[in-house]
């Protein structure tokens, strides 16, 4: 298995975005953060925390090559959270992307996790991927993908 460089010279950053088009849900795009800044902002419904990887290994390559039995590079360095709420309220309205690695496949992995972020607001609102509704991913996903970009820029 390989592993991921932390950015140790980056600090955490916590950003904040309110999606516009289900407003109920906030974004919250974390940049180099550790299990502690995760669990001091973050929970789940029940209280406990929010997943979290360091990124040390890589288990993408292996799912893709052990499940699909598939080649690749792909590293992993990013992850989303579904149902999350601010600690200590009742709020259970965000989804929180956290990215480990700004600097390896940066783009790739942005549009990556934007992706899995629009499909879960989407599917709340009861909005299936589908011929009539790629219009409406296309948009989610570039907004979710501009507000990561804004985060990174920011740590780099």
């Amino acid at each position: 298995m390989k592993r991921v460089k932390k950015n140790s010279k980056v600090e955490p950053i916590i950003d904040e975005y309110i999606q516009p088009i289900y407003p109920p849900y906030r974004l919250y795009v974390c940049i180099n953060c550790s299990k502690e800044d995760l669990d001091s902002k973050f929970e789940f419904e029940d209280g406990s925390s929010i997943y979290y990887s360091p990124s040390e290994y890589n288990t993408t390559e292996d799912v893709l090559s052990k499940v699909y039995k598939i080649k690749s590079n792909a590293i992993v360095d990013a992850y989303t959270n579904y149902g999350v709420r601010l600690k200590g309220t009742e709020d259970e309205w965000a989804i929180v992307i956290v990215i480990n690695n700004i600097e390896a496949g940066i783009n790739n992995t942005i549009a990556h996790e934007s992706f899995h972020a629009a499909h879960r607001i989407l599917d709340h609102c009861g909005v299936t991927l589908g011929e009539d509704s790629t219009e409406c991913f296309a948009y989610m996903v570039g907004y979710i993908a501009e507000c990561c970009h804004k985060t990174v820029d920011k740590a780099k």
